[in-house]
């Protein structure tokens, strides 16, 4: 739910999470989708962020949601799917700050304008709401706005940890730290908790850990080479070793 700075890049075209695993060049980008959103009818929204209900959002794979300098005037949240958020590096390359998944709100921004760019990792679905709704609703009930407070200190606390990861995290630590970042984000009661959806592309990991795709790949091969995680299909990982992998991602 991070309130990220960003930018416009092309998203990378998914691809498989590798299988085992040549290094393999980067794949292209493909132009990135901007045909309106789909729009559905107004539904009403059971919790506290959304009090007042909410047209739906439906998205393709690769479509853009909205783009940096936008007009900040909707935010929205994920109900199905994933979002990424991404930013635009000094150096031109792209930087990917988060996965949304269902729950998480989306357009939340300090200024007029968006300040990054957010598009569908796989087909989604979210509900919108004009932003000055949320404000004047905001006005008349503290409680929500001190909810909508929390959310914030969170995404806070969730970016220096990100700062941590990027900055003194090795390779294995990188990708262990994502895998179980993705696990515990899952919803709560599943047949297998230590099965962890993997949607996005190699390009799309290697952007968000700060690395090159073979390296991401490399590093998928040496994990699943000792026991600790296992490919169960394209897009599905199952954490075989969960206290190892945490003894990893911790440095030890």
């Amino acid at each position: 739910m991070p309130l990220h700075t960003a930018a416009l890049r092309q998203p990378a075209s998914p691809q498989p999470i590798p299988a085992m695993l040549p290094a393999l060049r980067p794949a292209a980008r493909p132009t990135v989708r901007t045909r309106a959103p789909a729009v559905g009818p107004v539904v009403v929204i059971g919790d506290d962020i959304f009090p007042l209900g909410a047209e739906t959002v439906a998205l393709e794979k690769d479509e853009a949601l909205f783009y940096e300098g936008d007009d900040a005037r909707t935010v929205y949240r994920v109900v199905e799917g994933m979002v990424r958020i991404s930013v635009m590096l000094a150096d031109g390359r792209r930087h990917i700050v988060d996965f949304l998944q269902p729950g998480d709100m989306v357009g939340l921004s300090a200024g007029a304008d968006y300040a990054h760019t957010a598009e569908a990792v796989t087909a989604a679905r979210l509900v919108r709401m004009p932003r000055s709704r949320l404000e004047a609703a905001m006005d008349q009930r503290p409680a929500l706005a001190r909810k909508l407070f929390t959310r914030m200190q969170a995404d806070l606390v969730a970016a220096h940890e990100r700062l941590l990861l990027l900055g003194r995290k090795s390779v294995s630590e990188r990708l262990a730290s994502l895998l179980l970042l993705l696990r515990d984000r899952q919803p709560a009661g599943g047949e297998a908790p230590q099965r962890v959806a993997l949607p996005m592309g190699r390009t799309d990991i290697a952007d968000y850990l700060g690395l090159t795709i073979e390296t991401v790949s490399r590093t998928f091969t040496k994990l699943r080479a000792s026991g600790v995680i296992r490919l169960v299909d394209t897009y599905t990982v199952e954490i075989v070793e969960p206290e190892r992998l945490a003894e990893i991602a911790a440095g030890r």
